[in-house]
């Protein structure tokens, strides 16, 4: 991390570039945020770009793992080739420069895949039908 520091620094960008370190805050600073970009070169289905497209924040991503799927193919996201940064700072600006009403739009159907696909309320019966069908178990709400 010293060392990104250090380059943020060299190209002058320190007052634009923070580093947050660990927070217990996250849904804050993600709604806080205008956009939110996850370059990878390998994913599986990542959480943190999930809570940030729950938190109804403008998404930019690489196109690795799961990514392109959560991404409904870039219908409520920016999608962007792994491994090229030239391409991912085009796609950071061409988002930046995007007019608000399209990047809320983008950031609202990325709030609501989650909350259709994703959302505990979803995900809770079919994780229980699993262990159900698979380990004969009966899972119950007590606790």
């Amino acid at each position: 991390i010293d060392e990104i520091k250090s380059q943020v620094e060299k190209m002058g960008l320190s007052e634009h570039v923070h580093f947050l370190g660990r927070r217990d805050d996250v849904p804050e600073v993600l709604v806080a945020m205008d956009i939110f970009v996850l370059p990878s070169i390998a994913e599986g289905m990542p959480y943190a770009l999930m809570e940030a497209m729950a938190a109804g924040t403008m998404v930019i991503a690489s196109e690795v793992g799961g990514i392109g799927e959560l991404l409904d193919g870039g219908s409520c996201g920016k999608l962007v080739a792994s491994s090229d940064p030239e391409k991912l700072g085009n796609a950071m600006l061409e988002v930046a420069d995007m007019p608000q009403d399209k990047r809320n739009e983008m950031a609202e159907e990325a709030r609501e895949r989650i909350q259709k696909i994703y959302s505990h309320s979803i995900v809770k019966p079919l994780l229980e039908n699993i262990y159900e069908a698979e380990y004969s178990l009966s899972v119950s709400d007590e606790k």
